[in-house]
This record gives C-alpha cells, sequence and structure tokens, in this order.
C-alpha cells in the first residue's frame, strides 16, 4: 500500500496487467497518462500508479521488468512520463 500524502489516503497499488489495462482505459477516456494522482480507471488507483512509476524502483527493482514496462506505458502514450507537475 502507498500514502497518497496529499490526502492522508492509503491506497493499494495493483501490478502488472491490471495496472496497464488501468492505463489503457484512462489514456482512451482523457486522451493522456498525465492523470492527477487522485485519477481512476476500471476502479484502479491509475493516478497514484502513474505518479509512482517515475520514482526509483517505481517500474520494479528488476531493471528487464523496468524496461519492459516503461515500452508498455510507451505503447500507450510515448509521453507517459511528462516532465512537467501532473498535480497542483
Amino acid at each position: 500500500m502507498t500514502a497518497s500524502p496529499a490526502h492522508g489516503i492509503l491506497h493499494r497499488v495493483p501490478t502488472g496487467m491490471q495496472t496497464l489495462a488501468a492505463a489503457r482505459a484512462y489514456y482512451a477516456e482523457a486522451g493522456s497518462l498525465a492523470a492527477p494522482v487522485t485519477a481512476t480507471a476500471l476502479d484502479k488507483p491509475v493516478g497514484q500508479w502513474l505518479a509512482n512509476v517515475p520514482k526509483d524502483g517505481g517500474l520494479g527493482k528488476d531493471p528487464e521488468r523496468a524496461a519492459r514496462r516503461a515500452a508498455q506505458l510507451a505503447g500507450i502514450h510515448p509521453y507517459w512520463r511528462p516532465a512537467w507537475p501532473v498535480d497542483p
């Protein structure tokens, strides 16, 4: 679980195929993966997950798996990792 510092809410952050499916669903609806931390898709906290993935180890500690996950996110949208802050 991760805590959302702005909201003090605990989230169970899903992994694997569920998170990618949620990211695809969010992108289909919003046209971007620059999701606010509170965003959900398919009843998953996709915004929290997308906020965590740019952090060290956010895509996994295994470098090959992390590279594979980054490629999968880039397949959804090439700018999945915005250089600007998403939340105010």
